[in-house]
């Protein structure tokens, strides 16, 4: 989600009072634009940022977990309306859902840098 929401959102807001003139392609309800150099330099750099911070956040979720793992933070019990999860259990469950969480955005993250990169490369 967080790969495609922000450069959306900058490209409509680039394109929003949009020539008819400047459009390439019309595909039905969408249309593909070539934006200029300066529109094309912020797009990326907002990519980059995004990735940045996707990187980071997974290196701050891996700290917690190592935080977890070496018992420096623990979990007492997790209480779920009359349900109480155990400290192994509750320790379990978050441990394995902060795995989850910070691989998914440490690979996030990677790619859009590569993919940021391979389009600066093709010049588009």
């Amino acid at each position: 989600v967080l790969d495609i929401i922000p450069l959306r959102e900058f490209v409509y807001f680039f394109t929003k009072k949009l020539d008819k003139q400047r459009v390439a392609i019309d595909l039905g309800f969408g249309q593909i634009i070539e934006l200029d150099k300066t529109r094309l330099t912020i797009l990326h750099r907002v990519n980059l940022t995004v990735a940045i911070g996707q990187i980071i956040s997974s290196l701050f979720i891996f700290y917690l977990i190592y935080l977890f793992g070496m018992q420096i933070v623990s979990i007492e019990k997790i209480t779920v309306g009359k349900i109480i999860i155990s400290q192994i259990m509750a320790e379990y469950f978050f441990m394995s859902s902060l795995v989850l969480f910070g691989c998914c955005l440490l690979v996030s993250g990677s790619l859009m840098i590569y993919m940021n990169r391979e389009v600066l490369t093709l010049g588009v």
